[in-house]
């Protein structure tokens, strides 16, 4: 079904809302005004020639792609960034009387792969027609200990080498206590502020821990205790804290003890 062949006027398609499994040979084909393409999770087969001749400058292909047809991304002039979700590659079709390679993409030489699958994607044929490069692309996981939240400012596909900026909030009564980066070798690496870092060549999970502020009681006991502010007292050989009325541990915290 060419349902958009050669529509000048076209300049977007989101399809993100679909529940589409395949989209039809020469869908969009011709269609040179149209830059920007968003295909559904649900997505399994791109046919031939769909987006053959489009103006559209990147892509990003769904988790569950299976296959895509012959010149489906053929003379995309404009098309610069490819990036594949799925750890296994979909099969790339091509006629074999008219050529000895998939020629499904043209004008583009890198694509982008989930990490640590670049070699599946060299042992699916991807090094052909004009891909010169396959690249790994990462993902931060966030871990958070405590009460806060934490935003990763960085690229939704990074790669090594990007510079990632992560954004610590604590909730009221609590502070910032550490945070390490862990990546999938067991490298453990404490990021200190202003909290930036270089992304390495694997996805990597980022624990933030935060920690209660406790009141310093301990400071006070060493003032005359005539103050009645703070009171020490023994029970049971442990040290505690009365204040007005309630009694802490060391710790700040309100103690639970056996009378």
């Amino acid at each position: 079904s060419q349902t958009f062949n050669s529509c000048k006027g076209l300049t977007r398609a989101d399809l993100s809302q679909s529940a589409i499994h395949t989209i039809e040979s020469s869908s969009f084909q011709y269609c040179s005004n149209l830059s920007e393409v968003t295909l559904p999770d649900s997505l399994l087969i791109i046919k031939n020639s769909v987006f053959n001749s489009t103006g559209i400058e990147s892509v990003i292909l769904p988790p569950q792609l299976k296959e895509i047809g012959g010149k489906a991304f053929y003379d995309c002039k404009k098309l610069n960034k490819i990036i594949f979700t799925n750890p296994t590659p979909a099969k790339l079709n091509y006629q074999r009387s008219l050529y000895d390679y998939p020629i499904c993409f043209t004008k583009t030489d890198t694509i982008f792969v989930p990490s640590g699958c670049r070699q599946a994607y060299i042992n699916g044929g991807y090094l052909s027609g004009s891909i010169k490069y396959i690249i790994e692309w990462h993902a931060v996981d966030l871990s958070v200990i405590g009460q806060g939240t934490c935003k990763v400012d960085a690229p939704t596909y990074i790669i090594a080498g990007d510079k990632v900026q992560l954004n610590p909030v604590a909730a009221e009564d609590w502070e910032l206590d550490e945070i390490l980066l862990i990546d999938q070798l067991g490298n453990i690496q404490t990021i200190d502020e202003p909290y930036l870092f270089e992304m390495p060549e694997t996805n990597v999970t980022a624990r933030v821990k935060f920690k209660e502020i406790v009141p310093s009681l301990i400071q006070e006991i060493e003032q005359p205790v005539a103050s009645a502010r703070a009171v020490k007292v023994i029970i049971d050989k442990r040290i505690y804290i009365m204040r007005n009325g309630i009694l802490y541990d060391l710790n700040g915290k309100i103690a639970k003890h056996k009378q």
